[in-house]
């Protein structure tokens, strides 16, 4: 497969004074004099002749200095050095080993490189907090950023061609909204009051679909002020999508064909290879529910442990759980432990319990489990999507519940009463996207630890 570099549109790029054309455009380049721009990747000096490797965002070329040309005399008196920026301006020819070449006639130095650029760095943490010189020595660090970069825009791309609209909201919320997980603080000085960082966007973005617009997605960060492992980080980025008179089973079809055309754009095949696993993103996936799901791959009949506190308690602690833990935290632990890691092609799990979040509906013909799936691929969670609630009543009491076990926990607790307050004017029936835009890239740049689809990455 080519370079992701082999991508990028050149055409905008031509549109310089200080070039025409780039290296990979050169053969095609009309015009008798070449003008090109980039780092030194190699000097070599040969008697009058100064031979040059020239690097720009699309790959390698050589240059030739001729010492009798007056204008270059500079550059044997002062030499030229690997990591120096130029611009170069000449005729194609080639050398006298055949190779093709830029035959200098006019060249000026736009930076002087002063550092030692190394060959090679290996070592994490030196590449993140030296990200720029982990960009220009690894290619693969490049390719990877390069494809981090097509996920969001083909993403975005597909959702625009579906008619979907792009918002911005807020980052500093004035309100904590974010269930269970744990928001980081600060505080606004001018109002002199505590705000939070944004875990999600969503009561925000329904509000816009309350007002009127019908399908809705931001592409954002959002925080979380917890644990750093391989599949978490305080920041991310997500993908938020909520979609007017459509239930679950839209977005499941809708997720499957952006998924599958997000990684046939950025990764030029539907096939791909993750952690030693191939991956098949076909028209067809897998779909089971969670009660199949755990009794599968971790033995478990849900079913009838919830019958059971006893079993429910036991459960818990072989989980390294709380005994008190609800039945929807002893789900989505055994989810994540015994379910997650065995899924490598994408599956959907559907019929999560009632109880998991406030926002979801539940199934109208089994109210204990709520109409909502998880998209799980290569061992990682991708996404949660659901059917929304949007019965003020039944939120309002789900939102009270919700509260109520988290201040047993001394959680962030807050009653969302502008959200309930907007629910008061009527909400039409929706679905709801929540995306890992992060593990996405992930998986298509087989990528273990998600700091690896990071560029700077905190601490470093």
């Amino acid at each position: 497969m080519p370079s992701c570099q082999n991508q990028i549109n050149t055409e905008h790029c031509l549109k310089s004074t200080l070039r025409n054309t780039l290296v990979s455009e050169v053969t095609k380049q009309k015009s008798k004099m070449i003008k090109l721009c980039g780092r030194i990747a190699l000097v070599r000096y040969v008697g009058p002749i100064c031979f040059i490797q020239l690097k720009d965002n699309t790959g390698q070329m050589q240059l030739i200095l001729n010492k009798e040309n007056n204008k270059l005399t500079q550059f044997f008196d002062s030499k030229l050095r690997p990591g120096d920026i130029i611009s170069a301006s000449g005729q194609i020819t080639f050398s006298k080993s055949g190779i093709l070449s830029l035959d200098i006639t006019d060249c000026t130095i736009s930076s002087n490189c002063n550092s030692i650029i190394p060959k090679k760095v290996l070592n994490k943490n030196f590449k993140m907090t030296h990200r720029y010189l982990d960009l220009l020595i690894n290619p693969d660090s490049m390719d990877r950023f390069t494809k981090c970069s097509l996920v969001v825009t083909t993403i975005r791309d597909f959702l625009n061609k579906n008619d979907f609209l792009e918002f911005d909201t807020q980052l500093l919320k004035s309100k904590y909204d974010g269930g269970q997980a744990k928001p980081f603080k600060t505080h606004h000085n001018a109002l002199d009051r505590e705000f939070f960082l944004r875990i999600t966007s969503e009561t925000r973005l329904k509000q816009l679909v309350i007002g009127g617009y019908e399908k809705v997605f931001e592409i954002g960060k959002s925080f979380r002020n917890e644990g750093i492992d391989a599949k978490h980080y305080p920041e991310f980025t997500m993908l938020e999508l909520y979609q007017a008179y459509s239930n679950c089973k839209d977005l499941m079809g809708l997720v499957k064909n952006m998924i599958n055309e997000t990684v046939r754009l950025a990764n030029g095949t539907n096939k791909i290879e993750y952690q030693g696993n191939t991956i098949h993103f076909t028209p067809d996936w897998h779909e089971m529910s969670t009660k199949e799901a755990i009794l599968k791959y971790g033995h478990i009949d849900i079913e009838q442990i919830r019958e059971s506190k006893k079993d429910l308690k036991n459960t818990a602690i072989s989980l390294s759980m709380s005994p008190e833990s609800t039945y929807g935290a002893i789900v989505d632990k055994l989810l994540e432990k015994k379910v997650e890691p065995n899924i490598i092609n994408p599956t959907f799990i559907t019929k999560l319990p009632a109880g998991m979040t406030p926002f979801a509906k539940a199934l109208d013909d089994d109210p204990l489990h709520t109409d909502r799936a998880w998209l799980y691929a290569g061992g990682l969670d991708l996404c949660d999507i659901y059917s929304s609630l949007t019965d003020v009543n039944k939120m309002m009491n789900n939102f009270i519940q919700q509260d109520k076990t988290l201040a047993a926990k001394n959680s962030y607790t807050h009653i969302r009463d502008d959200f309930i307050e907007a629910l008061q004017y009527g909400a039409p029936p929706m679905a709801s996207l929540g995306m890992s835009v992060s593990r996405v890239q992930m998986l298509l740049t087989n990528s273990k630890d998600i700091q690896d689809v990071i560029l700077f990455p905190h601490g470093w």
